[in-house]
């Protein structure tokens, strides 16, 4: 079975990079996290400290599927100043995947992009466009083996297309029912989050427009 690689440096995206993993194994894909130091623990942008399977150096890229960089500041300027990751990019293969900053920070830079079209975190379009990226508005965005994404909000969409085209195992039906429930749990997340946010501003409203009582006055 082929494996595929998600590489960790520290600042990276939390969302990012363990919803592929969580998503992909479920769906019986064989996915290491690397983590670009000789230490396996990587913490990312918001203080979660992650262990990895294996330090760069430890692993076996001959037989590689995907290469996927998740986003995060500053976890992909940090990809990014990883000479050994630039040079695997560069020769690699198979298949690659970035998502928020990484398109632009990450592959852009190595010409991975030219003539591709492609989506990122809004913000990191310039350095996309200037290495001839064709950029498009969509939180994702799926070519011949390419797929990047926009943001933490596209994560789970990002993932499902790294499984496209493969025979469905039990574990991969699975997941696929795993991400039909969690994109609803999201939506009604967000749903839950909009009711609240106008139970708030009609309270405040209400408390606005209520009237003062007046002085009261005693007799004596």
């Amino acid at each position: 079975m082929h494996r595929s690689f998600i590489f960790l440096a520290e600042g990276f995206e939390e969302i990012e990079a363990l919803t592929v993993i969580d998503v992909m194994r479920r769906a019986g894909m064989d996915i290491k996290s690397v983590s670009i130091t000789d230490s396996k623990l990587v913490a990312g942008a918001h203080g979660i400290t992650v262990e990895t399977d294996l330090t760069f150096k430890e692993a076996d890229f001959s037989d590689s599927e995907w290469l996927i960089c998740p986003g995060g500041m500053p976890g992909a300027s940090n990809l990014h100043s990883f000479n050994a990751l630039s040079d695997l990019l560069r020769v690699h293969k198979g298949k690659i995947a970035a998502i928020c900053a990484a398109p632009g920070v990450v592959l852009a830079p190595l010409g991975l992009l030219n003539g591709k079209e492609a989506t990122c975190y809004p913000g990191f379009e310039g350095p996309c466009k200037e290495n001839g990226a064709i950029m498009r508005d969509v939180p994702v965005m799926s070519t011949e083996n390419l797929i990047t994404g926009n943001g933490p909000s596209a994560a789970l969409r990002f993932d499902s297309r790294q499984q496209h085209g493969r025979k469905r195992s039990p574990g991969g039906r699975r997941s696929h029912a795993f991400l039909s429930q969690k994109h609803e749990l999201l939506l009604l997340i967000n749903r839950l989050k909009s009711r609240r946010s106008n139970t708030q501003n009609l309270s405040s409203q209400r408390k606005k427009n209520r009237p003062r009582p007046g002085p009261i006055l005693f007799s004596l």
